[in-house]
């Protein structure tokens, strides 16, 4: 598509080399095939890769293959008919044809809008329409399709943003034929700046010899030369006839400016073959007789001038940078200059007739109205882009902000988890304490039972025996009796009880009958649980809640002073509930503490397997509410 447009656009070419060559040979080998074959479709593929191959070298060729192409090929589809149709456009541009040519652009456009072409196609055949139109000398039709080629540019994206640099460089060259050169160097350097190291050769050469052009009629001749002579010297290692010549044309013109006579001299002899291998009346061909016109002018060869004028008037056409008008002018100038009056005023004649003011001012208002457009596009992408940034710095700052408060969040996280850590190390130290305090108080009080069985109640046993031998001493020996009874039993109430035999309901049942065997105080001991969740129920835990139990009910009976006590055991499958309950004096724990085991005692096996104690005093009585998890233990 890109050397499509360059050849519409007069610089476009394409590379000899052996490459090329070798893609010659393999489209036409499909060529062949598919005539053979007589398949349509791949007819059409093949003819439209040839009609774009010659279109640099054989503008009959060229015109054989797209005619053949158009007959095989399918135009309900984009491609490959539009390349075609795009060839036959081409073939007009090469050989001067300019009405035919804009006929068959618009036609081109027409069936790009009807097969819903990409914005790519759409856009390149708007910007070929344009320079059709410029060739022909109309500008205000010209500067249309340039406009609509932007829009469309503009609105395709990042596909179209390759396209660009042709786009820029063709409004250049309208600038510059209208002698708006501040413009024309303008649009060009933008062509040039948006051309990046990874377009082709084809788009560099192209917007760089343009340029040289250009620069070279805003007399910046060093930067000029510089870069046409860089563009000719690769057009000649490549053997670019076309562009050979598209390159020289604007060369020879700098040194007959700057009076480099030699240089323009052997500029001229190097060129002179390639003239011939081109149609006569193709652009490049007149755009150089334009040069040489000009040049021959200078030297007052006016005969000579004006006959490569008229070569250029006959063709109908003109090359980039010489608007039909200016070629009357300065035919008009030759005939002053040769003393022949009366056909110099024809010529400026028709020079003011297609200079009129009305149509001039016209095509100045369409063309400032078109900059002012252009530069109004570039402030809104600029707009859009600083918008882009903008969200793109506000998207930044958001994901730092979210990254500071996950961070944030993790050193919070991290501080509950240390303290909820360090709470449980502390519980864990707090149990390890508790539960070396139970063990060693049942250890003591084991070791204490074994001592008051084994020896005191021995010793007592041996004094009453000795005792019992005499009538005298029978009422010391019933107290003897009586003494050794309390301390058998304060030994057995110090031993652990058995739990392999018993469960702890059973255990407390039978406790709790001994305790209040004797008392004045009415019980009543209810166990709720089915018997296999008695006998899951942990050894250890069933031993703290013995204890527990032992030791509230002593206190209940040494300090409360109540007539009535109500117990309640219940186990389930995760945790077990006492509450023991009397009638008597509301629960001092500095009275508790007093007694020989003591509240805090009852604390500290609370402590060791997890439990929890609520005490409250209600309507004269007295609750102790323990629960003890199961599943902890």
């Amino acid at each position: 598509m890109k050397r499509f447009l360059l050849l519409l656009y007069g610089l476009a070419f394409l590379c000899p080399t052996s490459a090329q060559e070798d893609d010659l040979q393999q489209y036409l080998r499909k060529y062949h095939e598919a005539r053979q074959l007589k398949n349509a479709d791949s007819l059409a593929g093949a003819c439209a890769n040839l009609a774009e191959y010659y279109s640099q070298r054989d503008a009959d060729s060229t015109l054989k293959y797209t005619i053949e192409g158009l007959k095989a090929v399918d135009r309900t589809t984009p491609s490959p008919y539009l390349e075609l149709q795009s060839s036959m456009v081409n073939y007009y541009n090469s050989t001067g044809d300019s009405r035919k040519c804009i006929d068959e652009s618009l036609f081109l456009i027409k069936e790009a809008d009807r097969l819903n072409a990409s914005p790519l196609k759409k856009g390149n055949f708007f910007s070929a329409c344009g320079v059709a139109y410029r060739r022909a000398n109309m500008i205000d039709s010209a500067l249309y399709y340039y406009n609509k080629a932007l829009e469309i540019y503009t609105e395709g994206g990042e596909e179209c943003e390759p396209e660009i640099p042709f786009l820029l460089t063709n409004i250049s060259i309208l600038y510059c034929n209208t002698r708006r050169q501040a413009e024309a160097e303008d649009y060009i350097r933008r062509a040039l700046a948006s051309i990046s190291d990874n377009d082709d050769l084809v788009t560099r050469l192209y917007a760089s010899n343009t340029a040289g052009a250009v620069f070279a009629v805003g007399k910046k001749y060093a930067e000029a030369e510089k870069i046409m002579r860089s563009s000719l010297q690769i057009a000649m290692q490549q053997n670019m006839s076309r562009f050979i010549l598209q390159c020289a044309s604007p060369l020879l013109s700098l040194y007959a400016q700057t009076g480099n006579r030699k240089a323009l001299d052997d500029l001229d002899k190097e060129i002179q073959p390639w003239l011939r291998k081109l149609p006569a009346k193709s652009n490049e061909v007149l755009g150089y007789y334009e040069v040489l016109a000009d040049i021959y002018s200078r030297d007052k060869r006016y005969e000579e001038s004006n006959a490569l004028y008229g070569e250029i008037i006959r063709a109908g056409t003109q090359n980039m940078l010489a608007p039909l008008q200016y070629v009357y002018l300065r035919i008009a100038r030759n005939m002053a200059a040769m003393n022949r009056a009366g056909e110099a005023s024809q010529y400026y004649e028709r020079t003011v007739t297609m200079m009129d003011s009305l149509h001039e001012s016209n095509i100045e208002r369409q063309m400032s109205d078109f900059s002012v457009r252009y530069e109004t596009q570039q402030k809104e992408l600029e707009i859009v882009r600083l918008n882009a940034e903008r969200l793109a710095h506000k998207n930044r700052t958001m994901k730092w902000g979210f990254a500071t408060g996950a961070v944030f969040l993790g050193i919070i996280m991290w501080l509950i988890y240390d303290l909820f850590r360090r709470r449980q190390q502390r519980h864990k130290a707090e149990l390890k304490v508790a539960r070396s305090f139970i063990d060693g108080l049942e250890k003591e009080r084991t070791r204490l039972a074994k001592e008051l069985h084994d020896g005191i109640c021995n010793d007592l046993l041996g004094v009453g025996m000795m005792l019992s031998q005499t009538d005298n001493n029978k009422e010391i020996v019933g107290n003897v009796e009586e003494i050794r009874a309390e301390v058998r039993a304060i030994s057995h109430e110090l031993t652990p009880p058995k739990f392999q035999y018993a469960t702890l309901d059973e255990l407390v049942g039978n406790m709790i009958d001994e305790l209040f065997s004797d008392e004045k105080i009415r019980v009543e001991y209810l166990s709720k649980g089915d018997e296999h969740l008695w006998k899951k129920v942990p050894e250890r835990v069933s031993y703290e809640v013995y204890r527990i139990v032992q030791e509230l009910s002593s206190n209940i009976i040494l300090h409360s002073g109540a007539t009535r006590t109500q117990i309640l055991l219940e186990v389930t499958s995760s945790q077990i509930v006492l509450d023991i309950s009397n009638d008597g004096k509301e629960f001092s724990e500095k009275k508790f503490s007093r007694c020989g085991i003591g509240f805090s005692t009852i604390r500290e096996r609370l402590i060791s397997i997890e439990g929890h104690l609520a005490v409250t005093y209600e309507n004269g009585e007295q609750h102790f509410n323990i629960v003890v998890p199961i599943s902890k233990n």
